[in-house]
């Protein structure tokens, strides 16, 4: 937490109150990691508007690296790739959050957002 205060990100207040601006999803799919020198095979774990979760073996990606994630295709959701930035690590899990990500899968997870609220 405190390296998240020192940031001085406007949505970063108190530990209790801090909250995710876009509600994550479960979606397990597989994808692909590029970061600019080599490609890794992962699996996602969950994702919103704002970024996603995976998991990936026996690889090291350091925080803060630029990464492009190639999504294959899941449940209801299309094949899509996108820019992220890695911004946690807990073991072999990381949290990326998205720099760039196309307006249809951004609609998309509106939706399947508000069809798991409703479930």
């Amino acid at each position: 937490y405190e390296i998240l205060k020192a940031s001085n990100h406007p949505e970063i207040k108190e530990p209790t109150f801090y909250r995710r601006k876009h509600e994550r999803i479960n979606y397990h799919c597989e994808l692909l990691i590029h970061n600019q020198k080599q490609i890794f095979s992962a699996e996602s774990i969950e994702i919103s508007q704002g970024g996603a979760s995976f998991k990936i073996n026996n690889v090291d990606l350091p925080v803060e690296s630029q990464v492009t994630l190639h999504f294959k295709p899941g449940s209801e959701m299309p094949a899509f790739n996108v820019n992220s930035k890695i911004v946690s690590k807990n073991g072999s899990v990381y949290g990326v959050l998205f720099t760039e990500l196309p307006i249809t899968v951004k609609d998309k997870l509106t939706f399947q957002s508000k069809k798991s609220e409703a479930a």
